[in-house]
């Protein structure tokens, strides 16, 4: 590890594959220079302000809640600006770890496709805010939105590189309403079969608490089919992690899975 005025640099062995000139990307080009792309400035100051040549990723912070992780890289076809949170006084550290975690191989596929396509990449995203622009295979794409956090960032890498929808048609959004409505009305059937449960009727209330803000905040697909099989699979994911309060997991987690079966067979018709 080096830091030089305050820029915490680690290696990331994830990226050396995405190296030019068998240079790092965690080794910064232009030492002297880099703090000024580390705060203040709108979003074309700040990816006016990086020559072209930088390369840097690393850590960096200051105050109560600014802190974040950093790459900046330009090239004649790419600029890349990401300042992603890594945690402060009102933000979880071990959430924005995983988001971080989560976010960075899908976005490493997307640089390391638009270059063996010959293609052009403009990705921007500073805590909360982001654009993507990517020109491949004669077509431009363009979404503006942070993807960091997002459930949904690697399809919707994904979608930037085929050309399919980034997001949904009219109808498909009405289809994903009703299927959203359907999984919530089955888990208010299974919390008020719990409430007359023997026992401490608590716990299938819980978890079927915890599923039902699940499927309030999922975020919507292209497709609501798409929609439909990722909710149960992050159905299936609470129904293995899910812990109760009162220590009764295993019969949580059988609410949870009790739910995922009976709206596996759901369609956007009811």
């Amino acid at each position: 590890m080096a830091a030089r005025g305050g820029w915490q640099l680690v290696l990331r062995k994830e990226w050396r594959s995405l190296a030019r000139d068998g240079r790092l990307l965690y080794e910064i080009t232009d030492p002297a220079g880099v703090h000024e792309l580390l705060i203040g400035r709108d979003r074309e100051a700040l990816m006016d302000a990086v020559p072209v040549g930088h390369h840097s990723v690393g850590f960096w912070g200051y105050g109560t809640n600014s802190y974040a992780f950093y790459l900046v890289l330009r090239t004649p076809q790419e600029r890349v600006y990401l300042r992603l949170n890594t945690g402060g006084a009102y933000t979880e550290p071990a959430k924005c770890a995983a988001d971080i975690t989560d976010f960075l191989p899908p976005f490493a596929t997307l640089l390391r496709e638009t270059r063996r396509r010959g293609g052009r990449l403009y990705a921007f995203e500073s805590i909360g805010i982001g654009l993507y622009a990517i020109f491949v295979d004669g077509r431009g794409r363009k979404l503006e939105a942070a993807l960091c956090g997002r459930p949904a960032a690697q399809q919707v890498f994904e979608r930037l590189l085929s050309g399919q929808p980034l997001t949904a048609s009219p109808e498909e959004a009405r289809a994903i309403d009703v299927l959203r409505a359907s999984a919530l009305a089955a888990a208010k059937a299974i919390y008020a079969e719990e409430m007359r449960r023997s026992g401490n009727e608590r716990v299938g209330m819980r978890a079927m608490g915890a599923a039902m803000s699940l499927i309030r905040g999922f975020e919507a697909r292209p497709t609501a089919r798409e929609f439909h099989q990722a909710l149960l699979l992050q159905l299936a994911a609470l129904a293995e992690r899910h812990k109760d309060q009162d220590g009764d997991h295993e019969h949580g987690r059988a609410c949870i899975r009790r739910l995922q079966s009976s709206w596996r067979d759901a369609t956007p018709s009811g």
